[in-house]
């Protein structure tokens, strides 16, 4: 009969559990204490004993998740920061344990005022989907105080120990909040909004680059309280007016093809949208212009774009320089090289009608451009 490396007493085996098909070397008597003593007495949904003092001088209260910031700002305002607890019950959370964490982060955020920054995140071995423990550290801590030298306005820090632990366990349907703030310091200043005659100006100005925009900005206003990143946010929302058709990014990109390229030359060959493939094939200006050519090369790039798209280019070759015949973006769910291949064979065939008829295709070792330029 095995022993127990808990209670060093020798039982039957029906008193062992299996972990991953192994028997566990502690006794299930032995793990049943052990969860009595990290397992919170059952209570009432509101706070028991507000503002109670255990004997370690630690504050510990009670809540749900919706009250957080409610018990949070109680606790600040009375300056019990040296250290206190709430235990938060999780009932019929249907959420999984990175988002109840961040849930949690806010409400405290929302209480205190001040702004936590995510230090580490230490999950259970066995159940690593349900038990864990995130650390935060206060964003003005003078622990951060690491920076790259750059002339942006810094924010003040403190060396006040902040430090905010939120151990979470779905299992018990609980969670544990232990703060420490030694000192309660002014709060983070957050950046002014922008005024409406910026946004105006650079809305009359989207077609400026983000630099020039800030320079002609400069010029006109006073933006010394005002950030790049701020100038660009505004800049990118007015620009996106000019390409964006549909909010789905497929529809939309079809949509700029057929109703603002068409105009200029560039011609929407194919579109293939379904669960397993997205192709949508255009060609450019350059088709129309350059006649007679006798040598294209297909390539493609990977990893240059959101999602899995993958963009093959045609390059013609004439006066002994490459020019953009076409574009061909691609994403295949399966990654199947006769897929690849028919797509491809169908937009050179797209090319061939239109009278693009080179002596010489030159590619690399991708046999599913190979092989579709061998099909035509």
């Amino acid at each position: 009969m095995p022993l127990c490396k808990s209670c060093k007493v020798v039982r039957p085996e029906a008193s062992f559990k299996y972990i991953k098909d192994k028997l566990a070397k502690t006794c299930n008597s032995c793990l049943t204490n052990r969860q009595k003593k990290y397992h919170p007495k059952k209570f009432s949904t509101n706070i028991r004993k507000p503002l109670a003092r255990q004997n370690n001088d630690d504050v510990l209260l009670e809540t749900r998740i919706e009250r957080l910031s409610q018990i949070v700002q109680a606790l600040i305002e009375t300056n019990n920061t040296e250290g206190f607890g709430i235990i938060i019950l999780l009932e019929k959370l249907d959420q999984p344990l990175v988002e109840i964490t961040k849930s949690i982060r806010k409400q405290f955020e929302n209480g205190d005022g001040y702004k936590w920054n995510f230090d580490k995140t230490t999950l259970s071995i066995q159940e690593p989907d349900k038990i864990g423990t995130t650390y935060f550290t206060c964003s003005q801590s003078s622990t951060l105080s690491n920076y790259k030298n750059s002339n942006r306005k810094r924010m003040v820090r403190y060396e006040c120990n902040g430090r905010l632990t939120i151990w979470v366990n779905l299992k018990t349907e609980y969670a544990h909040i232990q703060l420490q703030h030694d000192h309660l310091h002014e709060r983070p200043s957050f950046q002014p909004l922008v005024p409406d005659e910026i946004k105006d100006e650079i809305e009359r100005n989207k077609h400026l680059d983000p630099l020039k925009l800030c320079n002609h900005l400069s010029i006109q206003f006073d933006m010394s309280n005002i950030t790049g990143k701020q100038i660009y946010y505004w800049w990118s929302l007015s620009v996106r007016s000019i390409y964006q058709y549909e909010d789905d990014p497929i529809k939309s990109a079809i949509a700029l093809l057929d109703k603002e390229y068409q105009s200029k030359e560039c011609m929407l060959l194919m579109t293939k949208s379904t669960s397993t493939l997205t192709a949508i094939g255009f060609s450019t200006s350059f088709l129309n212009k350059l006649k007679n050519i006798k040598e294209i090369h297909i390539d493609a790039t990977y990893k240059t774009a959101k999602g899995r798209f993958e963009l093959y280019g045609i390059i013609g070759e004439k006066y002994r320089t490459g020019f953009a015949l076409g574009y061909l973006i691609l994403d295949v769910v399966d990654e199947l090289e006769s897929t690849k291949t028919m797509i491809l064979s169908e937009f050179l065939s797209k090319f061939k009608e239109l009278k693009l008829e080179p002596e010489y295709i030159f590619t690399d070792k991708d046999f599913a451009e190979i092989n579709a330029a061998r099909s035509i």
